[in-house]
């Protein structure tokens, strides 16, 4: 006989529908159903919960029989013990020892946690130490960056077009490891279109593909990781097919 028959005759033996004996064992009915059509197991403490409710040894509801001890005589066949008045026929053959795999699963629940318990541990400890060798390598990274002044100047800035597209060349008073530069065309709307220029030598390079029919002003930005500045550096920019025209700003802060 299997846990799932002994739990279901033991409930019935008891007079307890499913609602009533799952209360008592604090889970719900969905869940002693399954454990009695054997579709789940209960946990260590449902399975003493379902004992205590049921008031049967944990042996008997696993179907466990302790060998006797060689001090102890057998009892006697005739006489029946109150765990085993639930058996509806006390001929029928003695149930076979199934609790092993329960056990097992028991035993299992019991150390998974510790298992997790144990990698979440060294994970947690890694991520400490990665975290102490990431603060102490970003000081000195920060400090091969130039840091970004309150003000830089732009030179050699000039425009040019090819077939409706316009292309620009600037050198920012500024060069160094952790600054990066964009270029920003306002028109006379106030709509702004913003660029990431490459930077080779020293010298920002681009292209941007702007309306003909438009006036602009042109900003330069310089930025870090934690600041930014920007330069107006040209106003009035309009181009057509092959030609360009603006009114450069002095190139001060």
């Amino acid at each position: 006989m299997t846990f799932s028959q002994r739990l279901s005759q033991a409930r019935k033996a008891r007079g307890l529908n499913q609602e009533t004996l799952a209360h008592q064992v604090g889970v719900s009915r969905q869940a002693v159903s399954k454990w009695e059509t054997g579709d789940a197991l209960p946990d260590l403490p449902r399975l003493l919960a379902l004992a205590d409710a049921l008031e049967l040894p944990l042996d008997d509801l696993c179907g466990r029989k302790l060998p006797l001890s060689p001090s102890q005589p057998p009892a006697p066949a005739s006489t029946p013990t109150p765990e085993s008045t639930f058996l509806p026929d006390s001929s029928q053959s003695a149930p076979p020892p199934c609790p092993d795999s329960i056990l097992a699963r028991l035993r299992l629940r019991r150390v998974l946690p510790l298992v997790i318990a144990f990698f979440l541990g060294a994970a947690l400890t890694l991520g400490a130490l990665w975290g102490l060798r990431q603060s102490q390598l970003v000081p000195s990274q920060a400090a091969s960056a130039a840091d970004l002044p309150e003000a830089f100047t732009v030179s050699g800035l000039s425009f040019s077009s090819q077939g409706g597209t316009l292309s620009y060349t600037f050198t920012p008073s500024m060069a160094a490891p952790g600054i990066t530069y964009q270029i920003s065309f306002t028109n006379s709307q106030g709509d702004t279109e913003t660029f990431d220029p490459a930077l080779d030598g020293g010298v920002c390079t681009g292209t941007a593909a702007l309306d003909p029919l438009e006036s602009y002003q042109v900003t330069v930005t310089a930025q870090t990781a934690t600041a930014q500045r920007s330069l107006a550096v040209a106003v009035n920019l309009t181009f057509g097919d092959s030609r360009a025209d603006w009114i450069p700003l002095e190139e001060i802060p």
